[in-house]
């Protein structure tokens, strides 16, 4: 009897010690919950803090991987949409340009490896990344992620991806990952690192917009696209943006287009197309212009400069002048003064709408709008004038006055100076 007795208290003891309080009575957590503690149901025998079953469970959007694996799930399509990749070892892998006696490129090239950078990257696709990319190295620069560069583009190293634009925190702009890819530059004989063509001197390698990343001043660099559609196109300026106070002594052999200049822009030489690109802060002098430049927007002054090539459908809002234009002038609209300038090739269809005074036209000078300007007012070129001097001496009908006139060639193929006197048309040929 005793035994059946003292096996009853054990199990009243029992069931009184795992059922002491209703769980149902206790109050909502609403916050702090990770400081909080789970009890097991067996007579407090152990605890548990929820932040150690939060950390243990580990739900996250991200995922860590290695560019060959990330690489191998997104030419599998086995992204998961939604999620942010980091690409732990990122490097920027790259040919490094190096040019002989001659200006080629020489047939071998040192690859380069920059440091390591995670890029994080967000899946919109089992097979397609976002445009915008983030890096953990550098959170306040914009970039854009190429994973498909598997191999760099000359000598065919295995890479990691590339950048394929970035804009840094100082607002510097380019097409390739200028934080690491250095361009090399040989000694001119005098201490100074300038010469891009190998001249047998000693040699450094430079970072795009100096050393610490500020701009300032940008010299002879070869920019932008052999890093982004490589050495076929030759050595060229695209999609940059020139924050910095001066762009000097620079040289394009092929396209330079869609760039942006705040700052003065002098003594470079541009021998192939410029199209498209923004002059919008400073002065642009003493430049030489071989090809063609077309769709451009210059907005400071341009001076003392040489156009050997068509120059058309550009806007030049600031003064322009002691310029040589040998080609085509074509289209253009003027919108300051013009003066001192000698166009030697055609120059057809322009919007002049400032001052144009003191320049030299030595071609045919066709279709041209000279508007509301203080010196040659009212007046519309609509003639072939070729090596004539119209100055205010000779034609002073043409100066100082503010109502139409009109140059014209007429049926018997001269040239004549149109006005109205209040009653009649009047005709001055122009011999």
């Amino acid at each position: 009897m005793k035994n059946r007795i003292l096996v009853f208290l054990v199990f009243i003891t029992t069931i009184l010690k795992g059922q002491s309080v209703d769980p149902e009575t206790f109050p909502t957590v609403t916050s702090g919950v990770g400081l909080k503690y789970l009890y097991t149901n067996t007579g407090g025998e152990g605890k548990v803090a929820i932040k150690t079953i939060m950390d243990s469970v580990k739900i996250t959007d991200t995922v860590s991987m290695t560019y060959a694996d990330f690489y191998t799930a997104i030419t599998g399509g086995n992204l998961v949409v939604g999620k942010t990749y980091i690409i732990v070892d990122f490097q920027t892998i790259y040919d490094q340009m190096d040019f002989d006696a001659g200006g080629s490129l020489k047939p071998t090239l040192v690859t380069k490896t920059g440091a390591t950078e995670q890029i994080w990257v967000l899946a919109l696709a089992p097979n397609q990344i976002a445009s915008q990319a983030y890096s953990a190295t550098y959170p306040n620069d914009k970039i854009q992620y190429d994973w498909t560069y598997n191999t760099t583009l000359v000598n065919g190293s295995p890479a990691k991806g590339r950048i394929s634009e970035r804009i840094d925190e100082n607002n510097n702009r380019t097409d390739y990952d200028h934080r690491e890819i250095k361009f090399i530059r040989y000694d001119d004989g005098a201490g100074n690192f300038t010469v891009i063509n190998d001249n047998g001197n000693a040699s450094q390698e430079f970072l795009t917009f100096v050393q610490n990343f500020t701009g300032g001043t940008v010299k002879d660099n070869w920019l932008g696209d052999f890093y982004s559609i490589g050495a076929f196109f030759g050595q060229e300026y695209g999609n940059n943006v020139f924050s910095g106070n001066l762009v000097i002594s620079n040289t394009s052999s092929a396209l330079f287009y869609s760039n942006t200049f705040s700052g003065n822009v002098y003594s470079n030489t541009f021998s192939g197309i410029v199209y498209r690109n923004t002059f919008s802060g400073g002065s642009v002098y003493n430049n030489t212009f071989s090809g063609n430049v077309n769709n451009n927007t210059f907005s400071g002054d341009v001076y003392y400069n040489t156009f050997s090539g068509s120059v058309y459908s550009n806007t030049f809002s600031g003064y322009v002048y002691r310029n040589t234009f040998s080609g085509s002038v074509n289209n253009n609209t003027f919108s300051s003064n013009v003066y001192s300038n000698t166009f030697s090739g055609y120059v057809n269809n322009n919007t002049f709408s400032g001052q144009v005074s003191n320049n030299t036209f030595s071609g045919y000078v066709n279709s041209n709008t000279f508007t509301h300007t203080s010196l040659l007012g009212y007046c519309t070129i609509a003639s072939t004038l070729n090596n004539k001097t119209i100055d205010d001496i000779t034609y002073p009908i043409l100066f100082g006055n503010d109502y139409k006139k009109e140059i014209l060639k007429g049926s018997d193929n001269k040239d004549y100076i149109k006005t109205f006197d209040g009653t009649i048309d009047q005709y001055i040929l122009i011999p």
